[in-house]
């Protein structure tokens, strides 16, 4: 068994603690007690915030009330630390490394589990797990075969925080991947207005899924690349936060506040920044441990309190009355902006403003009635999303189709768009298709001449339908609700 320097000093001070204190045998609580005072042991409680004096106090009550003195004599080591070496060993072998390390003699000391060491270490939260991560990812960093953490492990950061757990939608919008909002004129004014402001100068988007929340902050980065913004807002860049590089890999308690607190420090030294945070409502209670009160959202409030970090949110009306609500803090901080789903004029303004993308993606060319259907489709008979983003499939859907099929359109006329939703809304092809006021003309008739003598129930449904045709009935709701009441066999089915 070879072992490295400071392990074989380690044993020596192991050896005159045990001479020092009168005992017969070398217990894995010597062990600890003097791989306490080691800096690489150390090192790894910091990680925890766990002091040495922490692990070595409770030890010498141990050795005082639980450890029976002797006279001098010889020292031997026990069965449990024989085989604390021995898994260390192991340990070692299966690594590809020559000599014990200390490191890997603490981790061995977990092999005991029913030692009063083990017990003192998972007491103060140094679970074998946390340790063993905490050994291969800042002791051994080579072992996971990575480079330390930038931020959190070595202190020094080859980059930037702000390089590392956020995206410059800025700078995507000025290599033209992002795409401009078509409208929303009221809520960009109102977003500029609220990031003017002295204090509380953070928008808050609430709107439902698919009503354009993240297209809106799309359109401001794409503006403010193109220079069309006040002048006071020439130099705007918008960083998204990227939640799921901000949490990877955090295994130790600190280091997800470590990552976010250099977000928000780098975000306050830049005066033009603005920080986009989608799906806000998942940063109330990120990074939280257990039943402790630091989060995410308490790293942020001091910040967007004093106005140092501007910070554009979005969610959803659900989320935000389960979630963000009940932060009152928190949600005090921002300025709720609705994001409301747009009309059906609106919607096909934004399908003639985005269409030339997806012509130019798909190779093809979209007639304007092609549009007017998509957007009347969309709104008849998808009911589960929202306007744009369920026009916007359609849309995609079409292209899609028509460049999948073996002879391609050079133009998507409106029949096309009726048969495709036809195949998926797995409806009747007439029931897309044709006139709608030429059917409502002859509607009655038709119905009168299937079933003979209930002329005013018929009058009755066909005023509903008409009504509800002509835009005058609520879109959410059912277009009519009949009681039919008679005798059996009068014709009520």
């Amino acid at each position: 068994m070879n072992l490295s320097e400071e392990a074989k000093l380690c044993l020596q001070q192991v050896h005159d603690c045990v001479e020092h204190l009168h005992h017969e045998y070398v217990l894995p609580e010597h062990l600890l007690y003097v791989l306490a005072d080691s800096e690489a042991v150390q090192e790894l409680f910091e990680l925890f915030e766990v002091s040495a004096a922490d692990v070595q106090q409770p030890l010498a009550d141990f050795f005082h009330e639980k450890v029976e003195e002797i006279p001098d004599g010889e020292i031997s080591f026990s069965d449990s630390v024989l085989r604390i070496f021995s898994a260390a060993h192991q340990q070692v072998a299966s690594s590809g490394r020559d000599l014990i390390e200390l490191t890997y003699l603490f981790i061995a000391l977990y092999s005991e589990s029913n030692s009063y060491a083990v017990w003192l270490l998972n007491s103060l939260g140094l679970e074998e797990t946390d340790m063993r991560a905490a050994v291969t990812d800042t002791v051994h960093p080579e072992l996971r075969g990575g480079e330390e953490d930038d931020v959190f492990s070595s202190g020094k950061q080859e980059q930037s925080a702000l390089e590392l757990y956020t995206v410059n939608m800025t700078a995507l919008a000025k290599d033209g991947k992002l795409d401009d909002v078509v409208g929303r004129t009221q809520e960009l004014n109102a977003i500029l207005r609220t990031l003017s402001r002295r204090k509380k100068n953070n928008p808050l988007l609430v709107g439902e899924p698919g009503v354009g929340k993240t297209a809106v902050v799309e359109g401001l980065a794409v503006r403010a690349a193109k220079g069309k913004l006040p002048e006071k807002f020439a130099n705007l860049t918008i960083y998204a936060l990227d939640m799921g590089a901000l949490t990877a890999g955090t295994k130790f308690r600190g280091q997800f506040e470590e990552r976010l607190k250099n977000v928000v420090r780098e975000l306050g030294e830049k005066p033009e920044a603005v920080l986009f945070i989608d799906e806000i409502h998942t940063v109330v209670g990120a990074g939280a441990i257990g039943s402790g009160s630091l989060d995410a959202s308490n790293i942020l409030k001091p910040s967007l309190n004093s106005g140092t970090l501007r910070c554009i949110g979005a969610t959803t009306h659900e989320e935000y009355r389960n979630q963000v609500l009940k932060d009152k803090a928190f949600s005090r901080r921002f300025q709720k902006i609705d994001v409301p789903e747009p009309s059906p004029d609106e919607t096909l303004q934004i399908l003639s403003g985005i269409a030339p993308v997806y012509e130019k993606h798909y190779g093809v060319k979209f007639d304007k009635k092609a549009l007017t259907r998509i957007v009347e489709i969309a709104g008849r008979h998808i009911f589960d999303r929202f306007m744009p983003d369920k026009a916007i499939d359609l849309l995609d859907e079409a292209g899609a189709a028509n460049s999948m099929s073996a002879a391609p359109l050079k133009r998507i006329p409106a029949d096309y768009v009726e048969n495709l939703a036809a195949e998926m809304f797995h409806l009747p092809k007439n029931q897309l298709t044709g006139d709608d006021v030429s059917k409502l003309q002859s509607l009655e008739s038709e119905l009168r001449s299937a079933v003979i003598g209930q002329d005013h129930a018929i009058a009755a449904v066909v005023q509903a339908i008409k009504l509800s045709r002509a835009g005058l009935a609520n879109a959410e709701k059912p277009v009519g609700s009949f009681l039919f009441a008679g005798p059996t066999g009068v014709g009520k089915t």
